[in-house]
């Protein structure tokens, strides 16, 4: 399935699932479409620079900011990396843009929440969430443990 089907899919579901609205320039009530890029794949470290590329040409076509969207694409990429070395089973991401914010979930089978650590200095490892909290508006782990998320608000967007 090509990233724009799946792309179109994925905005589909979410539309059904979750009606938006916002208000137009004369203050009526408009529909919001909301955008999401959503792919799954059997553990592979070879994917995480794939699915960088097709992040980055999403967020292009989003036009959000380039510095955004390069921090944006780093986040999914430590996610992503975080998953494959700590989590169980398939992987799981999503990339979703509602209104001003841009999240983005990693979900793995692992039920053992992902934790934010302070590496020491000769550690070649261990700083990907570091990275996703120094970047990222917010970010946190789902109830169940098996999703990391991290946000980011669009500038200019109250």
């Amino acid at each position: 399935m090509s990233v724009d089907v799946l792309t179109e899919t994925v905005e589909k579901r979410d539309r059904t699932k979750r009606p938006q609205t916002g208000t137009s320039d004369s203050g009526e009530l408009r529909p919001q479409a909301s955008r999401a890029f959503a792919v799954a794949f059997a553990p592979d470290s070879a994917r995480v620079p794939e699915i960088r590329r097709t992040v980055r040409t999403i967020l292009r076509s989003w036009n959000l900011p380039e510095q955004l969207a390069e921090d944006i694409q780093l986040a999914v990429s430590e996610l992503l990396a975080n998953a494959l070395e700590h989590g169980n089973g398939d992987v799981e991401a999503r990339v979703l843009r509602v209104l001003d914010e841009v999240r983005i979930e990693v979900t793995d089978d692992n039920p053992e929440p992902a934790q934010l650590r302070r590496p020491d200095v000769d550690e070649l490892s261990g700083r990907g969430l570091l990275l996703v909290a120094a970047l990222a508006q917010s970010w946190g782990v789902s109830r169940d443990g098996r999703t990391t998320w991290c946000s980011f608000r669009l500038a200019g967007r109250a």
